[in-house]
């Protein structure tokens, strides 16, 4: 069983940091990631079989199918380029993911699925980036949570 991660992106190229920070996860998530290609235009990798190779591009909309039982393995790494995506990217990058929908959320909290959990810690450890959680409804009239960087200004 899986569950879908879905983007779109209004943008051809990844800057330099983007690629920087996506391959450092990548490196420290190396046992789930197979067939790597990482450059300015895309990110793409294998992770366990019968799931959808993750494929990262600046085009339009993407969608990748992943294993909601396993997050800490094929998803963590795709979960967290989606999050760095976010935070580099801002209001041309929209995520949504049935992690992130209804069924996962505590409404009082905004918690959200425990793999999400789990990656907005590691990307927090990691990288120091925060996500501020904002209610909505989608087209279909579903409760969801949209990801919104913190920056700080200093």
């Amino acid at each position: 069983m899986g569950y879908l991660h879905y983007w779109e992106l209004e943008r051809h190229n990844f800057t330099d940091e983007f690629i920087k920070e996506a391959a450092f996860v990548i490196a420290d998530n190396v046992d789930e990631v197979k067939e790597l290609e990482i450059n300015k235009k895309y990110i793409a990798f294998n992770g366990w079989n019968g799931f959808d190779r993750f494929i990262f591009t600046g085009n339009r909309d993407s969608y990748c199918k992943t294993g909601i039982f396993s997050p800490e393995n094929y998803d963590k790494p795709i979960c967290a380029i989606l999050l760095l995506a976010v935070w580099h990217f801002g209001e041309s990058m929209h995520l949504e993911s049935d992690g992130l929908a209804t069924i996962h959320i505590e409404p009082e909290t905004k918690r959200v699925s425990w793999a999400w959990e789990e990656v907005l810690q590691y990307v927090k450890e990691t990288f120091n980036y925060q996500f501020q959680r904002e209610s909505y409804r989608d087209e279909v009239d579903q409760d969801r949570i949209k990801l919104i960087p913190i920056y700080k200004t200093n």
